[in-house]
């Protein structure tokens, strides 16, 4: 584990994510383990380290369903229980207190959370007003006022909790909310307050390594693009975290943008917007979100 003066040295000059962008390195690393738990099938620490890969190149079912059988060759370890529960989303209310240090960031995935002419009509509603975006702010962790800091974070975004179009979203979160509190593992049952704003990613945009915390509980990602999709990059990585210092290391979840797909996860676990590429300059072709912050 590194030592927390190197992380966040390495969040300042932009290392991790950089490091987090080398998918064609834990390509090889998950090749290489693969071969070598040919002639060993139920070795765990190779079982772990092809877990790993798999939660570093997106591929969380499969990350899942090895922790599956790490907890059925190991049922002493709570750790692998907890990693396949927490990837599912299936939590109910209990992290176990046995796993201490940073670990994996719970998730629960939404697919299709819309109906697809609600998502037309979104990108639609985006790009009439396009003009409207502004620079996407920060909270200073000081102050806790909001400012613009174009090295940490570069994209735009359009306030959308006034906007009535967007009530199909917030109404669907708010019934939700007492079922993802559970399966995030967090105890409180009923939100107090409900954020939403729409942002674009276009290209070499990105978002550093940070929490949404203070008084927000969790957060969600919406995603959502024109078709076809005209970008690539723009993953959300969620670093394994130590809750309770907190501290992050350098392993961590990707999620990759998927169309109409909603991803929550607890606000307090570090987590990153890589940057995106886009093919063209249209303001259609970015990586559309709705980022919801339940408090």
């Amino acid at each position: 584990m590194c030592s927390k003066e190197s992380i966040y040295k390495n969040v300042e000059s932009g290392a991790i994510e950089q490091f987090a962008e080398k998918t064609e390195l834990f390509n090889k690393m998950q090749t290489a383990i693969t071969n070598k738990l040919e002639n060993k099938q139920n070795d765990e620490c190779l079982l772990v380290q092809l877990a790993d890969c798999k939660r570093r190149m997106g591929d969380i079912s499969e990350a899942a369903a090895i922790y599956d059988k790490l907890s059925t060759l190991k049922p002493d370890k709570d750790v692998y229980s907890y990693y396949r529960n927490a990837l599912r989303g299936n939590l109910n209310s209990e992290q176990p207190i046995s796993i201490k240090g940073p670990k994996a960031s719970p998730i629960v995935e939404c697919s299709n959370f819309l109906p697809l002419n609600s998502v037309h009509e979104i990108l639609k509603y985006a790009n009439k007003h396009k003009d409207k975006f502004s620079a996407a702010e920060l909270i200073d962790s000081k102050t806790k006022s909001n400012i613009i800091n174009t090295d940490i974070r570069n994209n735009t975004e359009l306030n959308i909790n006034e906007i009535p179009l967007f009530d199909i979203v917030r109404d669907r979160i708010n019934e939700m909310t007492p079922d993802v509190y559970k399966r995030l593992g967090l105890k409180q049952l009923y939100p107090s307050n409900t954020e939403a704003a729409l942002r674009v990613y276009h290209h070499e945009e990105f978002f550093r390594t940070h929490q949404d915390g203070y008084e927000r509980k969790y957060s969600g990602v919406y995603f959502l693009n024109s078709t076809p999709k005209r970008f690539s990059g723009g993953d959300l990585v969620i670093f394994d975290t130590d809750i309770s210092v907190p501290f992050f290391n350098h392993k961590f979840t990707r999620i990759r943008p998927k169309n109409n797909h909603l991803f929550f996860f607890p606000s307090n676990y570090y987590h990153a917007v890589l940057p995106v590429y886009c093919e063209d300059d249209n303001f259609l072709s970015g990586r559309f979100a709705i980022n919801i912050h339940v408090g």
